[in-house]
C-alpha cells in the first residue's frame, strides 16, 4: 500500500523575477510568461538547464512552504519531487501516481488559502473509496502541430484503435473523445475519463501498463518520431448535484461546450459553486436546454481555483436559443442579483471552447 503525494510550494511573487525572460522549459519546446501581472498563468515542466540562471531573481527571504498530503491508493509508486530544483514564484501543485504525473503551477492572490484548501480538498477526495457517490475527472488535452504527415490523424487512430479499448478493459468509468471546433491551441484533442475513486484512477493505470496490447500500441505509435507537441493533465472532483459524467441520450452527434470560471480565492470560488448548486443554476440549465456533462472543481491543474464544466446542445442554433432563454430567464436574474454574487464578486475569468465528439467517442 503506497500513497499519493500532493506537494505545494508557495513562494511570494517577487518583481524582481517578474522582468525576467521565462525560457523555455521541456524538449517539447518553448514558451516565454510574458504576461507582466501578478496572477500570470504558467504551465511548465522540469527546470531547463538554461533557467538556471533565473534561480538568482529568488530573494534570499523568499519563503517555501511545502505541503506534502498522503492518502491510500492500491500499488502507486510515488516519489517525493526535488522542490529545491523548482522555486520560481509560483504555486505548485503536482499529483504523482506510478508513471502519472500531473504538474501545474500558478501565481494567484491568496496563495496560503488556495494552496492549503486545494490540498486538503485534494486528499479528502482522493482519500475517499467506491462508496463516494462524487467521481474524480480527468481532463487531457492533446496538443498538435499540423504538418504535412498529419500526425494528429495517425494518433486519433491510436486513441481510437488502441486507447480506448484499453481504457474499457482496463474499467474507466467514463470516456470521452472531442475535436476541437472553436477556441485556442487549435489542433487539439480533449479527452475526459471519470473514475470512481482515486484507487480505481490508480487501478486502471496499473491494468494498463500490464495490458501487453496496449503496451505494442504504445511503442508503435512513439516508435516514429514525435506525434504531439505537448499533453495537458488537470483533474477535477465532480459537484455533488452532478457526481457523474452525464452521456446525452438520443441519436446523432451534439456540440458541446467548455466552460472554465476562475476566481480570486476559494471563498469565492465557492460561492459561484453553490450558486450552481444550492442556488440552482444548474438546474436552470437543464430547465432552457443546456445539458449537463459533467460539472466540476478543480484539484490539480493550471489556473487555480477555477471551477470547470462541459454542456451539450443538440446544434449551434439550439446552443444559442438555450444561452439566450438562460440570460433572459427570471430565475438567473433573480440569481445573479443575489447580494454577494455579482460576476464581479465570484468569477474573475471565464473562457470557453467548443468542440464535437469523434467517432469512436463514447460521448458524442
Amino acid at each position: 500500500m503506497a500513497s499519493f503525494i500532493i506537494a505545494q510550494v508557495i513562494v511570494p511573487y517577487n518583481q524582481q523575477y517578474r522582468s525576467a525572460d521565462w525560457m523555455g522549459s521541456s524538449r517539447q519546446g518553448t514558451e516565454k510568461e510574458g504576461n507582466g501581472r501578478a496572477g500570470g498563468i504558467r504551465t511548465h515542466d522540469l527546470l531547463h538547464p538554461k533557467q538556471a540562471r533565473y534561480q538568482a531573481a529568488l530573494q534570499p527571504e523568499s519563503s517555501i512552504l511545502a505541503k506534502i498530503v498522503g492518502c491510500c491508493a492500491k500499488k502507486c509508486e510515488a516519489q517525493t519531487p526535488d522542490l529545491g530544483r523548482r522555486l520560481p514564484p509560483t504555486l505548485e501543485t503536482r499529483l504523482l501516481a506510478g508513471c502519472d504525473k500531473v504538474s501545474s503551477s500558478m501565481t494567484r492572490r491568496n496563495l496560503l488559502a488556495a494552496g492549503s484548501a486545494s490540498a486538503l480538498s485534494l486528499s479528502s477526495a482522493m482519500a475517499q473509496g467506491t462508496g463516494s457517490s462524487r467521481s474524480l475527472l480527468e481532463l487531457r488535452k492533446i496538443s498538435f502541430r499540423n504538418t504535412p504527415e498529419n500526425h494528429r490523424n495517425r494518433y486519433v487512430s491510436f486513441l481510437e484503435k488502441a486507447y480506448a479499448p484499453a481504457l474499457k478493459r482496463a474499467g474507466v468509468e467514463a470516456m470521452g473523445f472531442f475535436n476541437n471546433d472553436i477556441g485556442p491551441d487549435k489542433p487539439h484533442v480533449l479527452c475526459l475519463f471519470s473514475y470512481s475513486s482515486g484507487t480505481a484512477m490508480v487501478e486502471v493505470q496499473d491494468r494498463l501498463n500490464a495490458d501487453k496490447e496496449y503496451k505494442a500500441a504504445i511503442a508503435e505509435i512513439h516508435g516514429k518520431g514525435r506525434v504531439y507537441e505537448r499533453v495537458e493533465s488537470s483533474l477535477f472532483r465532480a459537484f455533488a448535484t452532478v457526481p457523474k459524467v452525464e452521456i446525452p441520450k438520443g441519436e446523432g452527434s451534439r456540440l458541446f461546450e467548455l466552460r472554465v470560471y476562475e476566481s480570486d480565492d476559494p471563498v469565492s470560488l465557492g460561492k459561484k459553486i453553490g450558486m450552481f448548486e444550492e442556488g440552482g443554476e444548474i438546474a436552470i440549465f437543464r430547465k432552457y436546454g443546456l445539458q449537463p456533462v459533467f460539472f466540476g472543481e478543480a484539484m490539480v491543474g493550471s489556473r487555480i481555483p477555477n471551477l470547470t464544466y462541459m454542456v451539450a446542445f443538440p446544434n449551434a442554433a439550439e446552443r444559442a436559443d438555450a444561452w439566450r432563454k438562460f440570460a433572459t430567464s427570471p430565475e438567473w436574474d433573480k440569481l445573479k442579483r443575489s447580494p454577494g454574487l455579482s460576476d464581479g464578486e465570484v468569477v474573475s475569468s471565464i473562457s470557453n471552447a467548443t468542440y464535437t465528439g469523434l467517432p469512436f467517442s463514447p460521448i458524442r
